[in-house]
């Protein structure tokens, strides 16, 4: 038998959990854990309360993770969020890179 705190575990069953950590939101929608957070800070995936602090635990509705499944052009503005994030870092990462060497 699995523990209880496995997040797919959970989703397997026949009720889902209320709520859910980054973990298990990243589990719902496919998406990697930095990806949800990503997306969390961005505002794209809401959360539930109001977090004291910004390093503290989100906790997110099942409910509003499935509904999220759901929309599609939602769900496009997140992956083209998550493309156009990616290719900002990997600019600036190669800039480092090139003007790094040129020190040497």
């Amino acid at each position: 038998m699995r523990p209880l705190n496995d997040e797919r575990y959970l989703f397997m069953c026949e009720r889902s959990p209320a709520c859910v950590r980054v973990e298990g939101a990243a589990i719902l929608l496919g998406w990697s854990v930095s990806q949800v957070s990503l997306l969390t800070a961005k505002g794209f995936i809401p959360i539930l309360g109001r977090p004291r602090k910004a390093n503290c635990a989100k906790i997110y509705s099942t409910v509003q993770l499935m509904e999220l499944r759901q929309d599609v052009k939602l769900l496009n503005r997140c992956v083209h969020y998550l493309y156009s994030y990616n290719e900002e870092r990997n600019r600036r990462y190669a800039l480092a890179r090139s003007e790094s060497a040129r020190h040497f």
